[in-house]
């Protein structure tokens, strides 16, 4: 098991500790206070967010305090966002039980997916966008077919298992299992190869409280080899396979070193290098994954509900439940391998980007075997 206690990273988790915590973090209005969700474009080029005044934003990643692109295309609070890996369309999940897709960045052609029968908590899209898992507050997961047009429209495949409202769900990078994590206070992991399967259940928490900032965000390391799951004031990494316990990113004492409340959500960097964590104590951590060292953090006013890196440069995004849109620039030292490509050519680069301003920035203090469905739901995809 690894933890925060080798000495290579050492020097640079005291300068982290000594340096103002909102250095180059820079904060936004996006919507108004409560549960949101957060995407990066697959070309790094904008921002998509989606919050309880049920509207859809779209940032530029590199001009913060431009206006967003609102789409005012839903009814009720928006409290689920996916897109696909091509950036080509994005499902969202509402309060008014509802899963939809819809075309990006137009926002058009939007079409219902399923119906659930309890407000949509989150959703997933598999590598190839083909499927949508969809998480509700009754505790019910539904695997619908986001192409399925005419009679398939109306077909999904349930996944039962949890007993509490579905907080997490991801879906493994070769597209072979599902992560779902729940109020209940576990993880399951589910082989979706055929009908969907418990190949392991882990219990990570107490019930979660309705209302409670907590949520058991897991995500996949980048090439499937991992599952990083939050356990109390630390995160753990699952083996891929045999589902043990390999690593643990964790305080090294009086919260110095690592968050001193429940870590919420997770997420690895688009190389595997690094993983980001936020938690209940409004902090998030970078961490290496290689030797469990924290790096550095950033501490905010409000609980971060949703976390992401982009996919083409050191920048962390997150989304806090107060409804700001923060952008932190430089979350890796410049002086360790970058968070995307290989890690090890572009680390001069990263330095030198490291004394560059965000620009326009203001700075702040189915598986085949698709099932029909009965069970309350309707629905359609688009073509």
């Amino acid at each position: 098991r690894l933890g925060p206690r080798h000495s290579p990273l050492s020097k640079a988790r005291a300068v982290a500790s000594r340096m103002p915590l909102d250095k180059g973090v820079h904060l936004k209005c996006a919507h108004t206070e409560g549960r949101g969700a957060i995407s990066y474009a697959p070309d790094g080029r904008h921002i998509v967010t989606c919050g309880e005044d049920t509207f859809v934003k779209i940032f530029e990643a590199e001009e913060l305090s431009a206006e967003p692109r609102t789409l005012e295309i839903h009814d009720a609070p928006v409290t689920a966002l996916a897109m696909d890996r091509k950036g080509a369309r994005v499902v969202t999940g509402t309060d008014a039980h509802i899963a939809s897709v819809f075309s990006y960045p137009s926002g058009e052609g939007m079409r219902m997916l399923t119906r659930m029968q309890s407000a949509v908590r989150c959703i997933a899209l598999d590598p190839k966008g083909r499927i949508a898992a969809v998480g509700a507050e009754d505790g019910a997961i539904r695997m619908c077919m986001v192409n399925a047009s005419g009679a398939g429209a109306s077909q999904f495949v349930s996944v039962k298992g949890h007993t509490d409202s579905v907080l997490c769900l991801a879906f493994d990078p070769k597209g072979e299992y599902l992560a779902s994590s729940s109020a209940d206070g576990t993880v399951r992991i589910w082989d979706i190869r055929d009908d969907p399967t418990t190949v392991k259940t882990l219990s990570v928490c107490g019930r979660v409280l309705p209302g409670s900032a907590q949520q058991l965000g897991v995500c996949w390391h980048p090439q499937g080899e991992t599952l990083a799951v939050p356990k109390g004031a630390g995160a753990i990494l699952l083996d891929r396979g045999t589902w043990e316990e390999t690593a643990t990113f964790e305080s090294g004492g009086a919260g110095k070193d690592g968050h001193s409340r429940d870590v919420s959500t997770t997420a690895f960097s688009p190389n595997g290098r690094y993983l980001a964590t936020a938690g209940l104590d409004k902090q998030i951590f970078v961490w290496d994954a290689a030797c469990g060292e924290s790096l550095d953090r950033h501490r905010g006013d409000a609980t971060p509900c949703g976390l992401c890196w982009s996919p083409t440069a050191n920048t962390l995004c997150f989304l806090d439940d107060s409804g700001q849109l923060g952008i932190w620039s430089q979350p890796v030292p410049a002086h360790y391998p970058p968070p995307v490509g290989d890690g090890e050519t572009a680390t001069a680069a990263n330095a030198a980007a490291a004394a560059a301003p965000t620009p326009g920035a203001k700075p702040a203090a189915a598986p085949a075997a698709t099932t029909a469905a009965a069970e309350g739901g309707d629905g359609a995809a688009p073509e």
